[in-house]
């Protein structure tokens, strides 16, 4: 049971890394900080650590700045990662409102992600729950 769990893991983070661009534009939109100013108020937000630690990052050396937020290491899915790297190496630059709308792009395509990820997740669960079926009865079928 422990594939299940790790699928859920993959969710979950998922789940952070979306919390983090909604944390990120919200601190935009509110207060027009820059990442280091975001990421300082992050790690001493209960909230904002816990988003960061659900990405990957280390609870003892969360990032402080954007070269230290891109090495992290998400245990999943490539493409999503792929997609929040993408979303930091793109942000900072520009205006407000460009930021802004880059956070919405980026938690738009994360969620559709998340969506066929959890589409898929019972799928898996069935599948990881035949296969130690399965190869705990194939030693006593042999043994017989």
């Amino acid at each position: 049971m422990k594939l299940n769990r790790k699928a859920d893991i993959v969710l979950d983070g998922v789940d952070s890394m979306i919390g983090v661009i909604r944390y990120i534009k919200n601190m935009v939109d509110m207060y027009s900080l820059p990442l280091p100013k975001i990421l300082d108020r992050m790690k001493n937000d209960t909230r904002g650590k816990r988003l960061l630690a659900g990405c990957g990052y280390c609870e003892k050396e969360l990032p402080c700045n954007i070269n230290e937020m891109r090495s992290f290491s998400f245990v999943g899915d490539d493409e999503v990662k792929g997609l929040f790297c993408e979303f930091l190496s793109e942000f900072g630059v520009g205006y407000r409102e460009e930021q802004i709308k880059l956070c919405e792009r980026y938690e738009e395509l994360l969620s559709e992600r998340r969506e066929k990820i959890s589409a898929e997740l019972p799928i898996k669960k069935k599948r990881n729950v035949t296969l130690c079926i399965t190869g705990t009865l194939i030693p006593v079928i042999l043994l017989i």
